[in-house]
């Protein structure tokens, strides 16, 4: 039986329970995970599934909480896929890393205290996840007194009181010392708070708040003894506009995946290769089912998009404003 196509669907496990169809991009996990750079960002244009790779990620590093070690449900998730065949890399990294992920796609508003607003409800109901940590035996008291405040009536509130950089830092430290081991920071939509800042002018203030939610996190080298570093292993971000210049110049440098990077195997990680679209056209019998399925233009800006024809959009070279 054909498999539905998962229109408007970003969660890997919802497209894996699901069963619905998917192209395996898995074999770029490994290129990725490996990658020199502890910050990689992906710029890709929308639509190219940026999204759903992030979710790729967290479902394949994410370990149980519950029974770390255990990577049934892992396994159970990839089976059938590329990256299984790679036993000594899903040794590794399959279920052995704790996962802080977040979207900034909805950190976003007319003024910035309600972007301010919208974002610090992102993050709350990030820590809201790893509620388990109030009764970990290796935090010290001092750390879940921190982490209580964020879970009263007023959690939202006391988020929107605290600097944002301490959010984001305490949570990857707490995480490490729980787990005792490095963790994965996955952040998707990095540029939608500063295009929509930009937009609305309030771009200097936005601009402001993320460098101090990122930098304590991703900076190379700690500039106090509380910085998250030490503890993050790796740091992947995707966003469609390079905000490197506004976010990362004065912070830890990234390294960039974009879609034109040719001869690069990360090229390719996102969006469909020609191979890709005649599997997809041959499994869907035509263009014309395609465009039934509100998925034809998607597959053509891929397509063009990859490099194969050489083309360079706009999206991919865009720079922000000062």
């Amino acid at each position: 039986m054909r498999k539905e196509l998962p229109i408007g669907i970003e969660s890997f496990s919802e497209l894996r329970w699901k069963a619905l169809y998917y192209v395996d991009k898995t074999a770029f996990l490994r290129p990725v995970l490996e990658h020199p750079g502890r910050r990689l960002l992906l710029l890709r244009p929308p639509h190219f599934g940026k999204s759903l790779f992030l979710s790729t990620l967290e479902s394949f590093l994410q370990l149980d909480v519950q029974r770390p070690g255990d990577t049934s449900r892992n396994a159970a998730l990839f089976t059938g896929f590329a990256v299984q065949n790679d036993r000594d890399f899903c040794k590794r990294f399959m279920g052995q890393y704790p996962v802080v992920s977040l979207s900034l796609k909805g950190a976003v508003g007319e003024s910035f205290a309600s972007a301010e607003a919208a974002a610090s409800e992102i993050l709350a109901q990030t820590l809201e996840a790893h509620r388990y940590l109030l009764e970990s035996p290796k935090l010290p008291a001092w750390d879940k007194a921190e982490l209580q405040r964020y879970f009263p009536a007023g959690w939202q509130k006391a988020c929107v009181e605290r600097d944002g950089e301490e959010v984001l830092r305490s949570l990857v430290r707490w995480l490490a010392r729980h787990f005792d081991r490095q963790v994965i920071l996955l952040v998707d939509d990095v540029d939608v708070p500063l295009r929509r800042a930009a937009q609305q002018g309030y771009f200097d203030e936005m601009c402001a708040w993320l460098r101090q939610l990122l930098g304590p996190v991703l900076r190379e080298d700690p500039r106090e003894a509380c910085d998250a570093v030490p503890y993050l292993a790796k740091a992947v971000m995707t966003g469609t506009v390079d905000v490197s210049r506004e976010l990362f110049e004065y912070l830890a440098p990234a390294e960039f995946s974009t879609v034109c990077d040719e001869g690069k195997r990360l090229a390719e990680m996102l969006g469909f290769s020609i191979p890709e679209v005649g599997a997809l056209l041959r499994d869907f019998d035509s263009y014309r089912e395609l465009e039934k399925k509100a998925h034809r233009r998607t597959l053509l800006e891929a397509f063009s998009m990859l490099g194969l024809e050489k083309i360079k959009t706009d999206s991919a070279k865009e720079r922000l404003p000062l």
